[in-house]
């Protein structure tokens, strides 16, 4: 049995705000710079994350996978490139080439890597979900896996704070409007940020599709929030991803929250729909950036 013990990382970013969460026009020059990466790669360590002016990204990570009974380390660098798509949000797209480490090159991987998300509106973070589709190359022959995972950036130097403090931790959420039923687990974070995942309500074999996003939360106890996913099968429009807003209420104890939610999908290039509902959340542990492999 293959055990894919690897929860890659990559970069992607869209249009968001930390603080408002008020639409940003994002562009490719507000990434140049050194960034920090988190996400939940258990037993990964990746480099400064080092993006231009244009968008052009270096890095690289080193990680375990397992094939048949043995466990490798690969060290992977990876190129890649931003660039801003028409309404505003941005696409990532690179390649990873590595080897394992003590396999004497007998071992190989490449990754093809995309992925999308949101930048916050002082430009010092991003955060968004990726996909990764992974070709292991062996004397037996080639192994191909795939994974998604949220994952933050944070410029390097840069100091977040913790504008969420008052609901970092794990909460269950479920959302629902026409069409639509989803539940899933969120990690909010004490710097804003929040991350999980979510499948069709009930499902018990549905894949889990990651989210990744930002919130805010006012001394009223009013909620913000932006999150964006992988891509997911909806009514008429078919596999997209999307960006999801909401806004709701937080209650006294600060351990459940409801509102309303909205999204607007493209169908064609002359037709858009728009999706909406209601959403429930509710306070299932206290939790940080170090919960994060709950979501494993």
């Amino acid at each position: 049995m293959y055990l894919n013990k690897r929860n890659a990382f990559l970069m992607m970013v869209c249009a968001g705000i930390l603080i408002s969460l008020s639409p940003v026009w994002a562009q490719v020059d507000q990434l140049e710079g050194d960034w920090n990466l988190e996400t939940d790669i258990e037993g990964g360590e990746q480099s400064i994350v080092t993006i231009s002016n244009n968008g052009n990204t270096v890095f690289s990570e080193t990680y375990p996978y397992i094939i048949g009974e043995t466990e490798y380390i690969f060290d992977v660098g990876h190129t890649g490139k931003f660039t801003a798509l028409a309404d505003g949000q941005l696409l990532y797209t690179g390649v990873g080439n590595g080897t394992a480490l003590d396999a004497d090159g007998a071992i190989s991987v490449k990754l093809v890597v995309t992925g999308s998300g949101m930048i916050s509106d002082d430009a010092n973070m991003v955060v968004g979900v990726w996909k990764n589709l992974e070709t292991y190359t062996t004397p037996d022959g080639n192994i191909s896996d795939s994974d998604g995972k949220s994952f933050i950036l944070t410029r390097d130097g840069f100091d977040p704070g913790t504008p969420g403090a008052a609901l970092a931790g794990v909460w269950e959420i479920t959302l629902t409007g026409a069409n639509i039923d989803w539940t899933g687990e969120v990690t909010m974070n004490p710097d804003g940020t929040l991350m999980g995942n979510y499948a069709p309500t009930g499902s018990s074999n549905a894949q889990m599709l990651a989210l990744a996003g930002l919130f805010s939360y006012s001394q009223q106890k009013e909620f913000d929030f932006t999150y964006t996913t992988e891509p997911v099968e909806l009514p008429i429009v078919g596999e997209t991803t999307f960006t999801l807003s909401g806004t709701g209420q937080g209650n006294d104890d600060n351990t459940h929250i409801a509102g309303t939610w909205e999204f607007t999908v493209d169908v064609s290039n002359l037709v858009s729909k728009t999706f909406s509902g209601t959403y429930e959340m509710t306070k299932l542990a206290d939790a940080g950036l170090d919960n994060w492999a709950l979501f494993e």
